[in-house]
């Protein structure tokens, strides 16, 4: 088997302090790197977590990236959660909706030796009850060719 050219790696903020008390940012990738779990602890009004994780090429050549979400956060009615796919110097590239599952986003191609740094931002009405953690599971998909993944 060839190793996968799109990699998931920890950004400068995976495990990290997270809010309340010891609480950290919990980023786990798998052996081969391209699913990744992340786990928050979420409170109320808008937070943004930055470089929690990146997506790198490791390849020579470019690929069209997608990212399918396994595993969707668990937040309450009215609430919103996006992942944010960056530049390294901080502009949007792609935004996926991590409160639904099952759909595949185009983020774009990814040029040989690149990186895009992964932030998440959510909004939580005060009015709601969030839950102490909620975790979401996403895939990287990628192909050398123009085709979408179905």
């Amino acid at each position: 088997a060839v190793n996968p050219p799109i990699v998931f790696d920890e950004g400068s903020n995976a495990n990290q302090a997270d809010l309340g008390g010891d609480n950290t940012i919990e980023v786990s990738i798998s052996p081969q790197g391209t699913e990744i779990t992340i786990t928050l602890h979420p409170t109320y009004q808008e937070t943004l977590y930055k470089d929690i994780a990146l997506i790198r090429n490791l390849d020579t050549r470019a690929y069209n990236v997608y990212i399918r979400v396994l595993t969707p956060l668990s937040l309450p009615s009215s609430s919103s959660a996006v992942l944010e796919i960056r530049s390294l110097a901080g502009a949007l590239i792609a935004s996926v909706d991590l409160l639904s599952t099952g759909s595949t986003t185009s983020i774009g191609s990814l040029g040989a030796g690149d990186v895009w740094s992964i932030w998440v931002r959510y909004t939580i009405p005060e009015q709601s009850s969030p839950p102490d953690l909620t975790s979401a599971t996403l895939r990287l998909i990628y192909t050398p060719s123009s085709e979408t993944p179905p």
